[in-house]
């Protein structure tokens, strides 16, 4: 269970947050955003937290190091509309988890529709926290809030795919109502395990 209140006044602005289910501090002030409301320095530090910890970011959309932020920027809000997608690419949104406003601690990809591969393996939601803040909730909150925003695009059942051997991923997942259907085994050996959650 959560709790959310908010009140505004002209020069007071009163936040309470519970989080107690996920292991979120209220203290965190957490907030997921678009591309546009990001700065360079801040997405440069997500990247060089991964780059530390020797582990290749998540979701994967994201492994490409943006040399150029502005190109950047234009590349997510064109995946984010829909224009001029490359050909197996669906409409996508990808946002990040800040956390006090200024720190980005995860980041998630939203598909708004699945094409067969993505069906098999990918899902609807890729999602990733950075390796030096892990353990504090914010994968389960950033799962949340993606699932509330393929709910408001009108998707009913949303799929989570994830390789079996990712243990807390697993968890997370099943925290936000997931519901384990068929494994599949890629080629290589790899089994990915499947999720649907429904949204309704």
């Amino acid at each position: 269970m959560y709790s959310f209140l908010e009140v505004s006044y002209d020069t007071i602005h009163v936040k309470l947050v519970s989080f107690w289910k996920w292991g979120v501090s209220v203290k965190d002030h957490l907030k997921l955003v678009s591309i546009e409301d990001i700065n360079e320095e801040q997405i440069r530090d997500f990247y060089d937290d991964w780059k530390a910890h020797g582990e290749r970011i998540t979701p994967s959309g994201l492994r490409s190091y943006p040399d150029d932020f502005e190109s950047f920027q234009r590349e997510l809000a064109l995946e984010d509309s829909g224009e001029g997608l490359k050909p197996g690419r669906v409409r996508n949104g990808t946002y990040f988890l800040l956390r006090g406003n200024s720190e980005i601690v995860g980041a998630t990809n939203i598909r708004y529709d699945l094409t067969e591969d993505l069906e098999a393996t990918g899902g609807h939601v890729g999602y990733g926290v950075k390796p030096s803040v892990r353990g504090r909730g914010y994968a389960t909150y950033i799962l949340r809030k993606a699932l509330g925003i393929l709910k408001q695009e009108g998707v009913e059942r949303a799929l989570v795919a994830v390789n079996s051997d990712n243990l807390p991923s697993e968890k997370v997942i099943k925290n936000n109502g997931g519901k384990q259907a068929e494994s599949v085994t890629e080629p290589w050996g790899n089994i990915v395990d499947r999720y649907w959650i429904d949204l309704n």
